[in-house]
């Protein structure tokens, strides 16, 4: 007999997250270009923060988009203001589609 379906349970999310991660790893550690010139290491780093912000976007096989959400403690907002600082919102959700502005922030040739 077979089970019913169900939801995912939060290891199995984790383990499927990390699973893609590593594969990802692995590919950017291993990609050549289609000439077959060695990629540079800053090429394959900002490769593998795109991948990783698009798998976190839901462009990936594996998972839906997944949320980056800040949680600041409770006592940082006093203490910024008290700092003349700005601070964190609990809770903001950092936009998913931070793989397209990617490019914007990446590296070349540091």
């Amino acid at each position: 007999m077979t089970e019913e379906p169900r939801a995912y349970t939060e290891k199995e999310v984790c383990d499927i997250f990390l699973n893609h991660l590593a594969t990802l790893a692995h590919y950017w550690a291993t990609v050549n270009n289609t000439d077959g010139s060695e990629i540079t290491t800053l090429d394959r780093c900002n490769g593998l923060i795109h991948s990783i912000l698009s798998h976190m976007a839901g462009n990936g096989p594996t998972l839906p988009p997944i949320d980056l959400v800040l949680r600041p403690h409770d006592d940082d907002k006093d203490f910024h203001l008290g700092e003349g600082e700005n601070y964190f919102e609990p809770h903001m959700v950092i936009d998913t589609s931070m793989h397209h502005a990617w490019h914007k922030y990446e590296r070349k040739n540091v």
